[in-house]
């Protein structure tokens, strides 16, 4: 079943989860970007594991490993959304870009940071999905752009556009609201 990357024998399972090891914590992130809800980010998590365990014989290299899996999460939480139809808020921890600061530099007291923090969410839920999945994977996931182009499915210059396209719409997004105020 391993004969591409993995030796066969007992090592097989103990060599999966040294590979895995280091990835849950990000994997999680990623699954909890689409739910905000732990119970089905747990659950997208371990259907992922449990799917790639039974195709590791598909994977070629090891050093493909995390692109692999990741991209094995997103369709299963995509999948899972479609299914659902779920819509949840989006309560995203602190390393969401706090885009109205960004280049200001100055600190900001936690409540300003909450705020500031629903007003981006809601912005994000604005933009189409394909874009908020590149933002998913680039800052929540701390995928590069050559890692995310593997995961997606999609040429490096589609995920650079998308990324920019995103900032743009976001910015955008924020002077129409702030105009509006």
């Amino acid at each position: 079943m391993f004969q591409r990357v993995f030796n066969l024998g007992k090592m097989e399972e103990t060599e999966f989860l040294e590979l895995l090891e280091g990835r849950l914590k990000i994997l999680y992130k990623i699954a909890y970007s689409y739910f905000k809800d732990e119970n089905n980010a747990s659950d997208a998590v371990q259907d992922s594991i449990v799917t790639a365990y039974k195709n590791i014989y598909k994977l070629k290299s090891k050093e493909k490993f995390n692109s692999w899996i990741t991209t094995i999460l997103v369709n299963r939480c995509r999948e899972i959304l479609r299914r659902n139809k779920i819509i949840a808020f989006e309560q995203y921890d602190a390393k969401v870009i706090d885009i109205r600061v960004l280049n200001e530099g100055k600190q900001i007291s936690d409540y300003e940071k909450l705020e500031n923090k629903i007003y981006l969410i809601n912005l994000l839920n604005k933009i189409d999905e394909k874009y908020r999945d590149v933002i998913r994977l680039k800052y929540f996931g701390d995928y590069n752009l050559e890692e995310i182009s593997t995961i997606l499915d999609i040429p490096i210059g589609t995920v650079k556009s998308r990324l920019n396209y995103a900032i743009k719409k976001l910015k955008e997004l924020m002077e129409v609201n702030n105009n509006a105020l």
